[in-house]
Parts: C-alpha cells; structure tokens; sequence
C-alpha cells in the first residue's frame, strides 16, 4: 500500500483558500462593474465591420442604371429598369483572372461606360478582393469601392485597443477580434441599444424601426471612426439584432437550466449513494460555478451562450471526478471496515489522484491547444473550460470528499448527543425496565402474593373446574 496523503487534515485550511477565492472575485467583479453580459444576454447589435484598404473604384459614365454584386469570389453585373433586374452577361469568376489589372479590363469591355481606376494591388490575385452580399448601385456620378486587405503586417494600421478607444464616447461597446488572420483587420462590435441611442424607447419594436435603429447606429459609429481611420476603409459587412424580450428568455433559460443540472445531479447521487454524498457534490459544483464566474466577471470576459455552454460542461466534468472519488470511498467502507472514517477517505482519494491528474492533464493539454490557436468566442470558451477544469480538479480533492467526511463527522456527533440525551437514555432503558419487572414479579406469581399472581392463579383453576364437571356428566 502507497503513502496515505491526509487530505482530510487540510480540509479547513482549503475551505478557508476557497472562501477567499470567491470573497477576492466577487469584490473583483463588484469593483469592475459587475459582469460584462453579451448581447445575448443584454440585447442590441452585433455588427461587423472591416478596415481595408481600397484597390480600385468602378465608375460609370451612362444614362443606364446598375447594380454589382461581389459574392463567393465572383463579380455579377446587373441591368436595373424599373422595378424589373436583369442580369447583364456572365458572373466574371476570380478563379480566371491571375490579377486584378486583368479582372479590370475584362469588366470594361462588358459594358461601354464602365471605367476602373486602380489605386493599388495591380497584381495582387482577384480572390482577394472582399466579398459584399447586396447590389452596389451603379449610376452616372456614383462610384463603387472595391477593397482588398492590406498584404502584410507592416500595412496594418488597426488594433483591438484603437478602436475600442475611438468608441470609448459611445458607452460600454465591446470590440473582439475575429478571424485567424490579422490581416484581415475583422472586428464584432457588441452595442447595447441604450448606450449609442437615446430615444430607442421610443420606437416600435419592429422589423421596419430596426432597421432605421440600425442604420442611425451604424452611422453614429461611422462618425467616431472616421475620426481615426479613412471613412472609405471602413466597411460594415454584418448587422444582427437580439430583442429585450429574447434576451431576457435566454438569461431565464441560462439560470434555470443550471438549477435543473445542479437538481437532477442531487436525485441522482442521492439514489447512487445517500444523501451526505449528494450535498458534498453539488456543495463542489456550486464552488466551481462560482469560481468561474467570479473569474469571468474580475477579468470582464463577455458571458454569453457560449459561458453557458462552458459552465455546464465543467459541472458534467468535475462531477465525473467526484462520482469516481465517491465511488472508491463507499467501496473502502466494506473492505475497510476496521479503519477509521477519516483514514478510509484520505486512503480512496489517494488511490484515486493518478487517474484524477492524469484526465485533467490531458484534458488540459487539448483545451490549451484550442486556446492558443483559436480566436473570438471558441477562444473565450476555451480559457473558461482552462479555468473550470483546473477548479474542478481542485474541489474533487479538497472540496467534495472533505465535505462528506464533515457531513458523516457531524451527523455521527448528533446520534451520539442523541443517545446520550434524557430522552435518549429513557428510551433505552424502557426495554430493560420491564425485564426486571417480569423477574420480579415471577416468584411472587409461583407463590400467589401479588395481584398479579392470584388472578393468573385464578383464570388458570376456572378451566380445571369446568373440566371436572363435564367428566361427572
């Protein structure tokens, strides 16, 4: 048998670690201004917007009217009269033109009027040009830009902290990188409706005012933009709208589906094992939620669905931990019988920290990897898992299994009181009482003293006497 590690003898010192924890969070949060809830949760506006340079304009000197439309690395020219759209000749595909210059020429010759000026990136490859997914107008006076991210670092002129700074006026918007490639100088901008508008109560909650809220918005952000960067670079590529109401469902379902987990888990372990073990498992689960999500608030991470998704999965993995802890305990409780509680808990949780470290180390290892080489929200989930994880290992050990050796510890405290109580010992001393009256009370019946004795004495003779008479009969 390996050295027993007393686990058990730590267990105020890390009830105290953990206090502290969650007393440091929640004043780290509280001092942040509390938790930085994400559209999903607050509800407004995810915009996308792009900083690009521009390669080339498309201008037209015509009487007639048209739209362009760049999608999927194609260039789609269309004829517009009246209400009726027309597409005028074939999509001129990227794939066929090896530069820009060649893909400028060819889109001149379609049509007589069109005239492209090249600004830059003459030979940089037509797949580079930036997608947009609306028809660009094209008419007499109107030119279009066609944009390109820059080609190296050395050109990028945006970073996370510009322009979140050039925004700061606007109130709490939150500003993420997205995209694995910096070149591309993507960003999400999470806006809360009250912090760009101030009249929004105002407005119908409708399709038809959405979009007028929007467009103001986009302008108001263009506006603080361009004081930084080019208005001609700035290119707003997406706008998503979460309402009041669908945010407000989605807290509601955030926290009841955390309660129903924390419940289920409850029944369950109370039907595997007792009710002692079931405390101590949710007592951990609700440390690690806790923690995590003072962790979260403190370093002002975005709680969004993807929080949620994060905090369930590690109250499944650290209750997997704590159910293999548990179940080598009860399993000590038989084959140990002659040992105390407090050795036979520190010996299970020692015979189970190889495979408890080794899981988390692994675990570890894939969630890190995710962590460092993803972005945006997958790279937010993955640090919440990091730290759920490595809390989640910590209170298998220290928190849950020290929990129930408290909770056995306790219990058997109150049915020793209990047994020692008047009450206690009134009872037990009922059963022998009536032993010593029966003792007492059987000589007294064998020589017909008592009370007692003469009446048994008695209805014992009736039945002789009856028997007699019917043999004279």
């Amino acid at each position: 048998m390996k050295k027993i590690i007393p686990f058990t003898k730590f267990r105020f010192i890390m009830f105290g670690v953990s206090l502290t924890l969650l007393i440091g969070f929640g004043i780290g949060t509280f001092l942040r201004g509390g938790f930085n809830s994400g559209i999903d949760f607050a509800g407004g506006w995810n915009i996308q917007v792009q900083f690009a340079p521009v390669a080339f304009t498309i201008d037209y000197e015509g009487d007639d009217r048209y739209e362009i439309t760049i999608l999927d690395n194609k260039l789609t020219l269309y004829e517009v009269k009246g209400d009726i759209k027309k597409q005028a000749g074939e999509p001129l595909n990227f794939n066929n033109y090896a530069t820009i210059g060649d893909l400028a020429t060819e889109l001149e010759r379609i049509v007589d009027g069109i005239s492209v000026n090249i600004l830059q990136f003459r030979d940089v490859s037509p797949l580079k040009i930036i997608s947009k997914d609306t028809g660009m107008p094209l008419n007499r006076g109107t030119g279009i830009l066609v944009h390109v991210p820059v080609q190296n670092k050395e050109n990028i002129f945006t970073s996370d902290n510009m322009v979140r700074d050039t925004l700061a006026p606007l109130g709490s918007i939150s500003v993420q990188h997205i995209g694995d490639n910096p070149l591309d100088q993507m960003y999400v901008l999470k806006v809360k409706e009250e912090d760009v508008l101030s009249n929004s109560d105002e407005q119908p909650d409708t399709s038809s005012a959405n979009e007028v809220r929007i467009q103001e918005i986009e302008d108001r952000i263009r506006s603080y933009l361009s004081g930084t960067f080019k208005n001609e670079n700035i290119l707003f590529k997406k706008s998503e709208f979460v309402g009041p109401t669908f945010s407000q469902e989605l807290r509601v379902g955030a926290m009841g589906s955390v309660f129903l987990a924390l419940v289920l888990i409850l029944i369950y372990i109370t039907i595997r094992f007792r009710i002692g073990y079931a405390l101590a498992a949710i007592l951990a689960l609700v440390h690690d939620v806790c923690i995590m999500i003072g962790v979260i608030g403190t370093l002002q991470l975005e709680v969004t669905s993807a929080t949620l998704a994060a905090v369930l999965t590690i109250i499944g993995y650290s209750l997997n931990d704590t159910i293999v802890v548990f179940d080598r305990i009860r399993e000590n409780m038989g084959l140990l019988r002659d040992q105390d509680r407090e050795t036979i808990i520190d010996t299970s949780i020692t015979q189970s920290l190889s495979r408890t470290l080794i899981t988390s180390l692994t675990t570890l290892i894939a969630v890190i990897s995710i962590f460092i080489f993803a972005t945006g929200v997958i790279k937010d989930f993955a640090f919440n898992l990091i730290v759920g994880i490595v809390v989640g290992t910590y209170s298998s050990i220290f928190i849950a299994s020290p929990a129930l050796f408290s909770w056995q510890t306790m219990m058997e405290k109150r049915r020793k009181a209990k047994h020692e109580s008047p009450a206690g010992k009134k009872k037990t001393q009922e059963k022998p009482r009536k032993e010593t009256v029966e003792k007492e009370e059987e000589p007294d019946l064998q020589a017909g003293k008592t009370d007692v004795g003469i009446q048994k004495a008695n209805v014992q003779r009736k039945p002789r006497k009856k028997k007699k008479k019917k043999k004279k009969k």
